[in-house]
C-alpha cells in the first residue's frame, strides 16, 4: 500500500496520509498514518478474511442516515473492489437518497456458515450512474444463480454505492 520515489527538483505531492522524504529525495507515502502516534492505521483496509466474507454469498446490511439522524437499515447484495464494498441501489430508494445527502455509511456482514464471523465497515460512500444494471446483473448471478428477478419493480434506475472504509471492525481478534 505504500508507494516511493524519487522527485524531480520542484516537485510537489499532494496526498492523503503521511510522506516521509529521506535526504536523497526519495519520497515514502503511507496513505494511512497517524502522525500523533507513528502508527500506520491497518483498520481501514480490508484483511483476506474480511475479503473472503464479502467475495462469498453472505448478505450485507447497509445502514445509512435519515435527515433526522436516525439509521435507515437495509438488507442487500454486495461485492467488493479492492477495499471499497459495492452495492447496486435503486435510483429512486430511501437508502440512494440518505446517501446523496450525507455520505456516510454502514456496512455490516456475517458468514451464513457461521454467523458468528461478522465484519462491520464504516465509511463513505459515493454515487454512480449505472444506466445498463451492470452490477445488479453481476450480484443477482452471484446470489441466485441468474438475472435480476424484478424485484425493485419495472424498469429502475440503477446506481452502484461505493463505500470507501475508514474503519474496519470484527468479531474476531487480530483481524
Amino acid at each position: 500500500m505504500n508507494e516511493s520515489r524519487m522527485l524531480d527538483p520542484g516537485e510537489t505531492i499532494k496526498a492523503e496520509g503521511a510522506v516521509f522524504l529521506d535526504s536523497a529525495g526519495t519520497w515514502t507515502l503511507w496513505p494511512c498514518y497517524d502522525i500523533q502516534d507513528g502508527r500506520s492505521c491497518p483498520d481501514k483496509w480490508l484483511t483476506d478474511k474480511v475479503r473472503m466474507l464479502f467475495d462469498g454469498k453472505n448478505f450485507a446490511v447497509l445502514s445509512t442516515l435519515e435527515p433526522d439522524g436516525k439509521p435507515h437499515s437495509t438488507v442487500v447484495w454486495v461485492k467488493r473492489d479492492g477495499d471499497d464494498v459495492l452495492f447496486a441501489l435503486p435510483k429512486s430508494r430511501r437508502k440512494t437518497v440518505n446517501l446523496n445527502r450525507d455520505p456516510r455509511a454502514a456496512v455490516a456482514i456475517f458468514d451464513a456458515a457461521d454467523p458468528y464471523e461478522s465484519v462491520q465497515v464504516q465509511g463513505t460512500a459515493s454515487i454512480e450512474d449505472d444506466p445498463d444494471g451492470t452490477l445488479i446483473d453481476e450480484l443477482s448471478h452471484k446470489y441466485t444463480g441468474g438475472p435480476y428477478p424484478g424485484f425493485a419493480g419495472p424498469n429502475p434506475q440503477w446506481v452502484i454505492a461505493r463505500i470507501t472504509a475508514d474503519k474496519v471492525a470484527t468479531s474476531w481478534p487480530n483481524s
